[in-house]
């Protein structure tokens, strides 16, 4: 016989035991004392919050033989067989799979009109209520505006906008809310301490932050750990068993992209790789990491963050984790049309070297978040008296097209990226941390700062900077322009090229990328 799953035997049984929703079970067993019945509940909250154990409760509260009584004695007859789901008078129906009008009419209309055979009340507990199609909400909402006496809706949804207002604006609505870090590291610990598991706080701290608010989540993932493991539950133990990256492993390739060297980054990248880690899974864990050492920076010992955390925070500094966070937040929207998966990964932490750096022509970035900056003094003195503009002068002779067209390399080099992006989405993944240099005798500069994509750009692919080329002219509106791609180094200089091996770049998977990006072959 299979074994029972944790967060089946340690599912709430009383309204005391429901972890995270006082605000629920005060009003229901205040509501049951006064004997202020509804005909119709609606639970409304996240998957695992507790809707489905608090529906069951409310029932045992509505039948026990002590009842209707706001604390269930969980003894009786009636209270045990509403636990395993054999007493007659309460159904439950999985909406999911029930979702169809002769489901509704056989299973909840028809019943609902016969008394209830042994218990006080008949009870009707409708999970994923927002399943059910059109006409069964149509075939609910005369039994739930007019029930039978003796008769009790208890719906639950995940989301109650796709309930109808009909079926809404019947019901008691209750919103169940997510568990916060502590009230689900708390029930961890209580879980550990009755199963015997020995377990590090960091190690509960991390299931709790992975099972996003969700109590029945975190109860599995600490069961998936601990099989996993078999000992003592460590931190790096929990996010290896569940396939995601370790702490120290993520804040060496973080301290990496910090530095913007491009070589140790793809190392460390292809060491994960090597050791069965899938890019994806890599991306996670680096947003993961990401977002603990935004709580370490800016909430400190609240939320539990570590001195080393609160250091590796400061050391890289809220402006570059803000801006990674959002770097990474554009990558993973385009994971699911990645072909290959490894360049894809390389490309995001390549750009994400670059991400926290102010481009060339940017302002230097503010270092301190906003929030810290005291608030800057109004200045009291008056303002200096207007002037009035000065007579228009009489229209001079429109310009020569050269004249009228930018010069200026950033602005120029905008532009053209903007016309190659309109024309080759994907390109602006590829070039969007390159930058105007300069121009000279009718050539665009283009400086990269970063040695990877610089060395698989630079006269590898003639055709690419063709394309590129034309893209110039027609910006500038005058034939004949050229583009040179430049390594750029932090204070400005030029740095020597490095010629690579054509066998190399033949074989290199980021050519191909350029290659399909701007639909062209390379050159014999």
């Amino acid at each position: 016989m299979a074994e029972t799953a944790l967060y089946r035997r340690y599912r709430s049984q009383s309204f005391d035991e429901l972890v995270g929703q006082d605000h629920i079970t005060k009003t229901l067993q205040s509501a049951i004392r006064s004997g202020r019945i509804a005909h119709a509940y609606l639970f409304v909250g996240p998957r695992g919050t507790g809707k489905t154990s608090a529906a069951r409760i409310l029932a045992k509260c509505l039948c026990c033989e002590k009842g209707p009584t706001p604390d269930p004695c969980l003894e009786c007859s009636f209270c045990k067989r509403i636990a395993d789901g054999s007493l007659g008078d309460v159904m439950e129906m999985d909406a999911a799979s029930e979702a169809g009008v002769e489901e509704v009419r056989q299973n909840i209309v028809q019943r609902a009109q016969y008394a209830p055979m042994e218990a006080r009340y008949r009870i009707f507990i409708i999970d994923e209520v927002h399943d059910l199609s059109q006409r069964g909400f149509d075939a609910l909402l005369k039994t739930i505006e007019e029930p039978p006496a003796n008769v009790v809706f208890i719906l639950a949804t995940t989301e109650q906008h796709k309930v109808p207002i009909t079926i809404r604006s019947r019901c008691q609505r209750y919103e169940f809310r997510r568990g916060s870090l502590e009230e689900i590291e708390s029930r961890l610990k209580y879980v550990c301490e009755k199963e015997g598991i020995e377990y590090e706080d960091d190690a509960l701290r991390t299931i709790a932050r992975l099972s996003d608010g969700g109590y029945r989540d975190a109860l599995t993932l600490l069961e998936q750990a601990h099989l996993a493991v078999g000992g003592k539950l460590t931190r790096d133990e929990v996010l290896t068993q569940l396939g995601l990256v370790g702490e120290n492993s993520m804040d060496d390739l973080l301290r990496r992209i910090a530095e913007g060297q491009v070589g140790p980054i793809l190392e460390a990248a292809t060491a994960l790789v090597q050791q069965g880690k899938e890019p994806k899974a890599i991306v996670e864990s680096l947003a993961l990491r990401l977002n603990e050492l935004t709580h370490a920076l800016y909430l400190g010992k609240h939320a539990g963050a570590t001195k080393e955390e609160v250091a590796l925070a400061k050391e890289i500094g809220p402006h570059r984790i803000l801006a990674f966070q959002e770097a990474l937040a554009h990558s993973m929207r385009d994971i699911r049309d990645v072909t290959l998966p490894r360049v894809w990964l390389e490309l995001t932490l390549v750009k994400l070297s670059a991400a926290g750096e102010p481009t060339a022509e940017a302002a230097p970035g503010v270092e301190e978040p906003l929030a810290a900056q005291s608030p800057a003094k109004r200045d009291e003195r008056p303002a200096a008296p207007r002037k009035e503009p000065p007579p228009a002068e009489p229209p001079k002779a429109s310009p020569s097209a050269e004249d009228a067209n930018p010069k200026e390399p950033g602005q120029l080099w905008e532009q053209v990226k903007e016309r190659l992006t309109n024309r080759f989405s994907a390109s602006k993944q590829l070039l969007g941390a390159s930058f105007g240099v300069a121009i000279e005798d009718k050539a665009l500069i283009v400086g990269f700062k970063n040695r990877f994509l610089f060395e698989r750009l630079q006269g590898k692919l003639p055709k690419v900077e063709g394309i590129i080329a034309e893209m110039v002219s027609e910006v500038v509106g005058e034939p004949g322009w050229a583009v040179r791609f430049q390594l750029q180094q932090e204070n400005g200089g030029k740095a020597a090229t490095q010629e690579v091996d054509s066998s190399v770049v033949e074989g290199d998977d980021l050519v191909r990328e350029v290659q399909s990006v701007f639909q062209v072959e390379k050159d014999a």
